[in-house]
């Protein structure tokens, strides 16, 4: 994938401005909960309208601001990853181009095919996700526990429970679908190679009555896919359940044990509010995290496979010292010429003798 990052060279300044809408759609998300603690508080309990009129104007207006730098972020992030993905297709297709007859079949058709498309959407999608979460989980993470801390030290203690057995849990499904997105691919290649053949052959497949025979082969390699499919969704189908039933049960014991507190004098309502919002925003910036974890092996196995045709040796370009045929030549000669294929014991052409002359 760090090969691939030279693409992005040119994109610099938006990126930041990405990252600088983001960062100020963080600080506004983190800003709100506290302003709906101090509207209870001061506001609720005490019957003050003035002041629930007052703090609900500043949310409103931090949350259009929020939105209104999301927009700009998700505009831009868009931008930037279908023009990377534009010119990363552009330059494989013309390498394509390039590619000698043995070249194109050490891949095949199909794979080439699968490799300048389905691969590289593979790789814009994880851009414009990347761009906006990878950034945006870190902050709001980071953000969210040094507000929740402040909200009540604690209750904060209830995160040191939450966040291994979340790792864990992650690392244990990841373990068990990283190696499928590889096959995949393959199966896709498959899949594509064989669609290819009966499009491109479909007047020899008439002509020799083998429709039925193509038709199996197809739904050999179609249901091989979907069965690879199946397996990866079963797993990843864990995924987000597990999260939120982990989620939902750190946020029964915030407020099991805030209810003493709350009694005691030692918490209000407000902050509490604000304390399970903010313990929210750490296990979503977690959830995103995760989000980016189930497509970051498949965009891996994606940009290993784009490298390797943007890497593959150009066999049609000229070597150092040839010589170019001038323009006003009269005659061409060929004296003991042979020529064979890569790889071949024998020539194809041997010991060529003739003149061509000019006209």
């Amino acid at each position: 994938m760090k090969k691939l990052a030279k693409y992005l060279k040119p994109y610099k300044f938006k990126i930041f401005l990405t990252l600088l809408f983001t960062f100020i759609n963080v600080l506004s998300t983190m800003y709100l909960p506290s302003l709906m603690s101090k509207i209870v508080n001061e506001g609720v309990i005490h019957g003050e309208t003035s002041v629930i009129m007052k703090y609900g104007i500043y949310m409103i207006f931090v949350t259009f601001i929020g939105g209104l730098v999301m927009i700009g972020a998700a505009y831009l992030s868009s931008e930037i990853a279908t023009n990377v993905g534009r010119q990363i297709r552009r330059d494989v297709f013309t390498k394509v181009e390039r590619y000698t007859l043995d070249q194109v079949n050490h891949f095949g058709v199909a794979t080439l095919m699968t490799r300048t498309t389905t691969d590289i959407n593979q790789l814009q999608d994880l851009l414009i996700m990347g761009l906006r979460m990878m950034a945006r989980s870190p902050l709001m993470f980071i953000g969210g526990v040094i507000m929740a801390v402040q909200a009540s030290p604690r209750l904060s203690m209830t995160l040191l429970i939450a966040l291994p057995v979340i790792a864990l849990f992650i690392i244990a499904v990841g373990k068990k679908g990283m190696p499928l997105f590889k096959i995949v691919q393959k199966k896709v290649d498959k899949l594509n190679r064989v669609v290819r053949e009966n499009v491109t052959g479909i007047r020899v497949i008439r002509a020799f009555d083998k429709q039925e025979y193509e038709m199996q082969r197809f739904e050999e390699a179609n249901r091989d896919l979907r069965d690879t499919n199946l397996k990866i969704n079963k797993i990843m189908s864990f995924l987000f359940p597990g999260i939120f039933f982990i989620l939902d049960a750190i946020i029964i014991l915030v407020i099991y044990f805030a209810t003493s507190q709350i009694d005691a004098g030692l918490m209000e309502v407000g902050d509490l509010m604000a304390f399970v919002q903010y313990i929210t925003m750490i296990l979503f910036s977690i959830i995103m995290l995760s989000m980016i974890f189930v497509m970051v092996p498949r965009a891996q196995v994606s940009a290993n496979r784009v490298n390797e045709v943007l890497e593959m040796d150009d066999k049609t370009k000229e070597r150092a010292g040839t010589k170019k045929v001038p323009e006003n030549m009269c005659s061409l000669e060929f004296d003991d010429v042979s020529f064979k294929y890569d790889n071949a014991e024998n020539c194809t052409l041997e010991n060529l003798n003739f003149k061509v002359k000019a006209g």
